[in-house]
Formats: C-alpha cells, structure tokens, sequence
C-alpha cells in the first residue's frame, strides 16, 4: 500500500510546485540558453534558426528575420541566438526572436521579482524608453526569471510585474531559469546581477550589457545606434 500512495504524493507535490497550473516544462528539452546549435523547429511552428522565418505579425510586423544558427555569447560584439523559449503572462510558449524581428534595436530586459534596481527600472522603462523610442525602430522585451521569493517565474509573476508597473511593452517570463536553462547563462555571462541590460541589432549583434543596477545613459546610447 505504500509504494502506490508514495507517487501519487509526489504527483500531487509537482502539481503544487507549478503554481498557476500552466503546464511550464511542456516542450522543454533542456533549455535554449546554450551557444550551441538548438532545433526550435518542432514545438514553436517556426523555421529552424538560419532559415528565413517570418516574424511574430503583432509584434514584429510581419517582417522576414534571418535568425542566426548558432550563437557565439553574450558579451558585447558576440552574436545573439533568439532561440530562447519563454512563456507569456497567458502562459503561452514564446519564443524570443519573435519579439525581435522586423526592430532595428531590441532592449532586453533581465528582471528579478526580489530585485529593487529592476523594480526601479520598470518603473520607467515604458515612460522613458519604449514609448519614445519604439517608431524609431526599438523593441523592449522584459524577462521575469525568477518570482518574489526566488521562486519559478509562472504566468501570474508576468502578470503581476505588467500590471504593477503598468506595462505596454512585451513581458515574458523564464519558468527554466532555477532548472539552469533559459535566460540563465545570459545572466551568468552579465556578472549573476540583476537588472541585466542588453541592446541587440538587428543582425542580431550584442552592442551593450550592463547588469547589477538601473543603466544611466541608456536613452543616448539607443539614440545613437538607432542613428546608424
């Protein structure tokens, strides 16, 4: 009698831990964050990276976005893979690059629900960044990775962290971040502080990190890469 109650005990546990109910570990396969070569063509409905695929038609305008194979880091200079698979505050899988596509720029956001620089931040990354900036070309995407307690980041932390700062940009959220995979290695790579900042071209080049506290600047340096 004790072997059957034993899983249905750790079913039940698992079914807690997740939360919101949302079934966060579908599809994963260990994480997008790797630099090495990922197949994203199954589960997402897009083109394998490398291909010529077509960009989210809401956000990216339906604009054809070449994705790069492989990426080579995180640092600036180094090349970006978008590979990454994230969840949406519907709890809805997304991938990063659809985000990304048909923008000039892209600002992502690394963000922390215990992290008060990332708090101060969202507070006026809308007002100051996104707004004035989005018809120039530039795209904001935030990334909850972890909840208030250091917890997974579920739909409802994405939800919560919009609402409260009252967020028009996109926000997403990493449920992979405590498993090592998502945006993990991108925040390892950024010193392990949060709030990590990061400006992505269009050719998906990194031209700026910044992590551990909000940026000062920041508009001037989106001015000026937008200026190319």
């Amino acid at each position: 009698m004790r072997s059957l109650l034993l899983p249905l005990f750790a079913g039940a546990l698992l079914i807690a831990c997740l939360g919101d109910g949302k079934p966060l570990l579908e599809g994963y396969t260990g994480g997008g964050a790797d630099t090495g070569t990922s197949d994203t063509s199954g589960s997402t409905g897009l083109d394998a990276p490398g291909d010529s695929s077509e960009g989210d038609t809401e956000d990216g305008g339906g604009a054809e976005c070449t994705w790069p194979e492989t990426g080579t880091g995180f640092s600036v200079g180094d090349v970006f893979s978008p590979t990454i698979s994230l969840r949406d505050c519907d709890g809805s899988e997304r991938i990063l690059g659809e985000l990304m596509c048909g923008h000039k720029l892209t600002l992502i956001d690394l963000s922390a629900g215990w992290c008060e620089p990332c708090k101060e931040q969202a507070e006026d990354i809308d007002e100051e960044i996104y707004e004035p900036y989005k018809d120039q070309g530039l795209q904001v995407v935030s990334i909850i990775f972890q909840s208030e307690d250091s917890g997974i980041a579920t739909s409802q932390t994405c939800a919560e962290w919009r609402d409260a700062f009252e967020l028009t940009s996109p926000v997403l959220t990493d449920p992979f971040f405590n498993l090592n995979g998502g945006v993990k290695a991108m925040f390892d790579a950024a010193g392990g502080a949060a709030p990590v900042n990061m400006l992505v071209d269009e050719s998906f080049q990194i031209r700026y990190v910044h992590s551990g506290e909000k940026p000062v600047g920041l508009e001037g340096i989106i001015e000026e890469l937008l200026a190319e």
